[in-house]
């Protein structure tokens, strides 16, 4: 469930599971007092779905609006809660950076710049007036990676490279509800994206032999939004002006099969004395970063319900993926990938643990850190842990414990 920001800040260890266990905690009260009957049954769907609703992400919208507004009447400036970092850390950045970040590796030279609407702030994004907010004007899509490349070193499968979204790996089979889950986020994103993309939710590792997979949402350079060629001694567009890539290379929307033809005759002659640029949007309008959903056909599903549970950052990628040991051999495994960078993102609005944060290389301290480990060692949040606690012991003792403890 993705619970109010109230509840966050006084709970934000029990924060994700607490919709789910009132409703565990009503069906489990009414088994136990043996309501076998059809009025049991309704009685304690009713108590679920009561829970649900009273503590559900339905208001979060509402309550997070009301935040801001009551921050821009004291006058405190708009924060994006969207986080990003390097890896290895160069510094932490938000979704509404307005300079790109360099980094330099044997590999490439490259410039980067992620931005996100402000979905955390209904009215702002009705009102705009927030950075990148005339570009974000009348389009779908959450947010927008800007990529601009000097290849020092061409890759050997250029056609393989992928800008990905990488997960974690899961440890046991799921459920009929996260199969069920899974499908319906697959079949979203076919429906809006078609097949130009690769998605898989990992290898169980129980049981598996060799090496297992990670979760991945991956895309392939020739299905970039958007690309230029800047010839050697042309200056390239600047990518941290908001119009500065309009009207620039081509553009995938409009001609579809143009676009992955030219791209991909234009990746069979890279170049280290060009630069590329691209744009990346086409999976932004289902995943919202800065709420830490997917989202599409008006439902949203929690990230972290898709990580397991688990309060982790995502691994945002670029890789080169290479040609496996067996001929047959699809999946994207890690001994396959030859990354050319890597980071992480967050959001602060749905935090991470403390000890997952990027550390930032010669800083006294890491702000994310020092908040998110001022925050869970708080009273407040130790007491509303044993409350929790209690009320759930209590429940598991009155139906016998076993399976009920949940």
């Amino acid at each position: 469930p993705d619970l109010c920001p109230i509840m966050n800040r006084l709970c934000p260890e029990m924060a994700p599971s607490i919709a789910g266990e009132l409703a565990y905690a009503g069906m489990a009260i009414a088994l136990a007092a043996r309501c076998w009957s059809l009025v049991g049954v309704i009685l304690a769907s009713t108590l679920a779905a009561l829970a649900m609703r009273l503590f559900s992400g339905r208001n979060s919208s509402a309550v997070r609006t009301e935040q801001c507004s009551r921050d821009k009447s004291q006058t405190a400036p708009y924060e994006n809660p969207m986080r990003w970092s390097l890896k290895p850390s160069q510094g932490i950045y938000h979704g509404d950076m307005v300079q790109p970040v360099s980094l330099e590796n044997d590999f490439m030279k490259a410039k980067l710049v992620f931005i996100h609407r402000p979905t955390d702030c209904p009215t702002m994004m009705a009102q705009g007036g927030y950075p990148w907010s005339e570009h974000f004007q009348g389009r779908k899509r959450f947010w927008e990676l800007r990529v601009q490349i000097q290849y020092k070193r061409l890759p050997t499968a250029p056609q393989s490279q992928y800008f990905a979204l990488e997960l974690s790996r899961p440890t046991t089979a799921p459920s009929a509800t996260k199969s069920a889950m899974r499908s319906a986020i697959l079949g979203m994103l076919r429906r809006g994206c078609g097949d130009i993309f690769y998605a898989s939710f990992g290898d169980i590792l129980d049981g598996i032999v060799g090496e297992a997979e990670q979760s991945t949402v991956a895309v392939p350079i020739a299905a970039s939004d958007q690309f230029h060629v800047s010839p050697k001694g042309d200056l390239p567009p600047d990518i941290a002006e908001p119009l500065g890539l309009a009207g620039k290379g081509m553009l995938r929307a409009n001609d579809r099969a143009a676009y992955k033809k030219t791209l991909t005759a234009q990746l069979e002659q890279l170049s280290c004395d060009e630069v590329y640029t691209f744009g990346i949007w086409s999976i932004a309008q289902f995943v919202d970063v800065a709420r830490w959903e997917m989202r599409g056909a008006g439902s949203s599903v929690d990230i972290r319900s898709i990580l397991g549970g688990r309060r982790i950052p995502v691994n945002g990628a670029f890789y080169e993926l290479l040609p496996g040991q067996k001929p047959e051999e699809t999946r994207h495994l890690d001994s396959r990938k030859n990354y050319w960078f890597q980071g992480a993102l967050w959001t602060v609005l749905r935090p991470p643990t403390a000890d997952s944060l990027p550390v930032v290389p010669g800083a006294t301290c890491n702000p994310e850190r020092e908040e998110r480990l001022q925050l869970i060692s708080s009273p407040q949040l130790w007491d509303a842990k044993a409350f929790f606690a209690k009320m759930t012991l209590s429940v598991s003792k009155l139906s016998g414990g076993c399976c009920w403890e949940r």
